[in-house]
């Protein structure tokens, strides 16, 4: 665990919990057996940022927008990985959206990556009654 966040959000804790854990897959799968895999969370501003950090393969440019898409996946990741859709991302991605937050990736190829979640602590609109 990187950090903590101390706070409440007002989100999905389902879908949350469904995206961070498919984060967590990718850094599994994509990094060397042995490596570390962190996990972690902190607020930023009016948003929370979830995070899971790896040593894999990483990103290039291109790629990061690609691997957010539906069936897009990392030429690199398609070469050694057969069993994989390249949806895992992309549903990260459309829960994020659902959120009103979005997916950062930061990441250097053949060093690793953090991708995040990040989520603003209100939602994007009031609920009606």
């Amino acid at each position: 665990m990187d950090s903590l966040a101390d706070t409440s959000v007002m989100m999905d804790p389902q879908r949350i919990t469904q995206a961070w854990l498919q984060l967590a897959a990718n850094a599994v799968k994509y990094s060397p057996d042995g490596t570390d895999i962190g996990i972690g969370s902190k607020l930023e501003g009016d948003s929370v940022r979830l995070w899971v950090r790896d040593h894999g393969m990483g990103f290039t440019e291109d790629e990061k927008e690609l691997v957010l898409q539906r069936f897009g996946r990392s030429r690199r990741a398609g070469a050694k990985r057969t069993d994989s859709a390249g949806l895992g991302l992309a549903i990260v991605n459309s829960i994020a959206l659902a959120h009103g937050g979005r997916v950062d990736i930061d990441s250097v190829p053949d060093l690793g990556s953090t991708v995040s979640l990040v989520i603003p602590r209100q939602p994007a609109t009031e609920p009606t009654s």
